[in-house]
């Protein structure tokens, strides 16, 4: 579990500075008109709480942190990453779910988070948590964009979709459900490279839908999880070494419970949670806490958006 986690981080720091350079490749506008999510639970808004399934995150005590101690439906105590991203980008205070009917289209012009905890790459990984596909949430965004234009009219919404930043988390509930957990796929591709590359495949296909002109993206964050022990080891070793100046004290173990086993369902109010959740990595067994993804969106906003507004 130890080791899993730290290569999960590792990888959220690591990989969308890697990919990056190649998707400034488009050369959108300098200016980022909108954010738009797409994924698994490191980005979900909100968008399952009204889903029959148990992978929810509509109850204490998540949200412990947000503004008003409200449980959104985010997976975690306080804000995601594209709360901070959008904050600090100016566009808005947080990124709504898409499946918010309490918000009008005129609040959703600076982008929304189409993801479903539960979610991944395969199509099999949401349909077995009863949760939207990646497939549906690219539909949903077609949807969104019809809606757009008839508020804004096809000119500005086109320049709001050119000018946008879009984000992707999703690859680690395929290879925990399906390969490991649950092993669907193993009959199918017997080894976890084959796998990988399946998976691979499927996020090519996507990120070829915003590529294609007007549909320009400012920048990608691919959350993938490759279980490669190399960077798992290179991982551990980056996070421990970053600690003094994360503030982190606790790496290991979740806010939420025992830390080890509670998320979801698990993670309800009939647990303890730590009284500084500040200090912890994760918020439950698997999910970052706002610290970490605050973190994560200031390493953005500092070391990737400078370069690319040059």
């Amino acid at each position: 579990m130890e080791n899993r986690k730290l290569a999960i981080c590792f990888l959220l720091f690591s990989t969308l500075l890697s990919l990056f350079p190649h998707f400034a490749a488009a050369e959108p506008s300098k200016n980022i008109s909108a954010v738009f999510a797409f994924g698994d639970s490191t980005l979900d808004a909100g968008n399952n709480n009204d889903l029959s399934t148990l992978v929810r995150a509509d109850h204490p005590p998540y949200g412990r942190d947000f503004p008003g101690q409200v449980p959104t439906g985010r997976f975690t105590n306080g804000k995601l990453i594209t709360d901070f991203l959008v904050s600090s980008l100016g566009l808005r205070d947080v990124l709504p779910s898409h499946s918010d009917r309490s918000l009008a289209m005129a609040n959703l012009t600076t982008g929304v988070s189409f993801a479903s905890g539960g979610s991944g790459l395969d199509d099999l990984t949401a349909t077995t948590s009863g949760v939207t596909t990646v497939g549906r949430q690219v539909a949903n965004f077609a949807a969104y964009i019809e809606r757009l234009e008839a508020a804004v009219g096809n000119d500005e919404a086109s320049r709001i979709i050119k000018d946008a930043m879009f984000v992707i988390g999703a690859g680690s509930n395929d290879m925990m459900m399906n390969y490991y957990i649950l092993p669907a796929r193993r009959m199918t591709f017997s080894t976890v490279s084959s796998y990988q590359r399946f998976l691979l495949s499927q996020l090519q296909k996507l990120v070829m839908v915003f590529l294609f002109p007007p549909l320009l993206a400012a920048a990608f964050f691919v959350f993938f999880w490759k279980y490669n022990a190399a960077i798992i080891q290179h991982g551990s070793k980056k996070i421990r070494n970053s600690r003094p100046s994360t503030g982190f004290t606790e790496t290991n173990l979740g806010c939420c419970g025992t830390g080890s086993m509670e998320m979801g369902p698990l993670c309800n109010p009939l647990v303890p949670t730590c009284p500084f959740p500040n200090r912890f990595m994760f918020w439950d067994s698997v999910h970052p806490s706002q610290a970490t993804y605050q973190a994560l969106a200031k390493q953005f906003m500092e070391t990737v958006m400078p370069e690319f507004r040059k």
